[in-house]
């Protein structure tokens, strides 16, 4: 069986890269090293493992597709350096593979920001990650303020990691062809953060809380926050989009010291 042969599952974002110079360009930029620990998402037939398999000396493969880890398992059994584990990435338990150097794969469209949220969460034990996801996305999530691409996950990104678009990836590359345009993009994690924040659930609260409505004055945005004492310590006159990594440390601040 091949990607020719496997009928895509469209509930798993199921797009398979084949065109053959793509997948050593992307190879290139992941620059796999032998004393390396690479985790790849979505590895469907292998197209990104048949060249990962012969430099990384600890590989490990996730896949959802009951069909297809059956299959990779069959596919490198003979290799020791390669793990399969068959689960839901969302859903398994991470330190089963942590730490890692460098996550790698194309991850499906409809739940990348969620994936990306659980590398945030583990950033402290992952170095870096090179995924292909959806040109848009991508944008949304380097996109700096004062944009309308600018959002919850482009704080987040600026807080927890530095990530850059390395280049766009035509559709043309993937079977079946998807609708969208992609792009690889890399991600290296701040082990430490850019400023101590002691309760990241409430700093987290307040960037959701503000963009929820991003539209309205922060005053009105967040309004279940503001008291008339805090008029003159912040520019309640501005909308969520237009506040920067520090201008939310410094709203952070004045409401945790506020509660």
């Amino acid at each position: 069986m091949n990607s020719q042969d496997h009928i895509a599952k469209k509930s798993l974002g199921q797009n398979f890269l084949i065109d053959k110079n793509m997948i050593l360009k992307i190879i290139k930029y992941i620059d796999p090293k032998d004393n390396e620990k690479i985790v790849e998402i979505g590895p469907g037939f292998g197209a990104l493992t048949d060249h990962l398999s012969q430099s990384v000396g600890n590989l490990v493969l996730i896949e959802l597709d009951t069909k297809l880890a059956d299959l990779l398992n069959e596919k490198y059994s003979d290799n020791k350096n390669i793990k399969v584990i068959k689960g839901n990435i969302l859903k398994i338990d991470w330190k089963k593979f942590l730490p890692i150097d460098k996550i790698v794969g194309n991850l499906p469209y409809n739940i990348s920001s969620q994936i990306i949220i659980k590398m945030f969460q583990h950033r402290k034990k992952i170095n870096s990650a090179i995924i292909t996801i959806q040109k848009e996305f991508a944008e949304r999530l380097v996109s700096a303020p004062k944009s309308k691409k600018y959002g919850i996950l482009s704080v987040y990104n600026q807080l927890y990691c530095d990530a850059k678009i390395l280049f766009k990836i035509s559709n043309q590359v993937f079977r079946p062809i998807p609708k969208v345009e992609s792009t690889l993009i890399e991600m290296k994690f701040n082990k430490k953060l850019k400023y101590k924040i002691d309760d990241l659930d409430f700093f987290h609260k307040i960037v959701r809380t503000a963009f929820n409505q991003r539209r309205k004055q922060l005053k009105n945005s967040l309004s279940v926050f503001y008291r008339p004492d805090l008029k003159d310590k912040f520019d309640w006159k501005l909308r969520a989009e237009a506040i920067d990594l520090k201008g939310y440390f410094n709203l952070y601040k004045l409401l945790i010291n506020s509660i």
